[in-house]
């Protein structure tokens, strides 16, 4: 996979997640009956999928973001 593709999924991906924290009170009362496929505006793959990842990342965590993981001080790849 090139560095483009990776970045545009990462992208895909945050767009998902901050759909997910942004939800209307109407948006949550229509997902919660019909699902939230509808709000991804995604129609292919590998996006849609990544799309829903975020969106359920951040959905299943009452819709705040998943805390960092720990580096323990450490940064970048060892």
């Amino acid at each position: 996979m090139s560095d483009y593709e990776q970045l545009r999924l990462k992208r895909i991906f945050a767009q998902g997640a901050a759909a997910a924290g942004r939800l209307t009170r109407e948006q949550r009362r229509i997902g919660e009956v019909e699902g939230y496929a509808s709000l991804n505006p995604y129609a292919e793959e590998p996006g849609r999928s990544r799309w829903t990842q975020g969106f359920d990342c951040v959905h299943n965590n009452g819709g705040k973001p998943p805390p960092k993981p720990k580096t323990f001080g450490r940064r970048g790849k060892i």
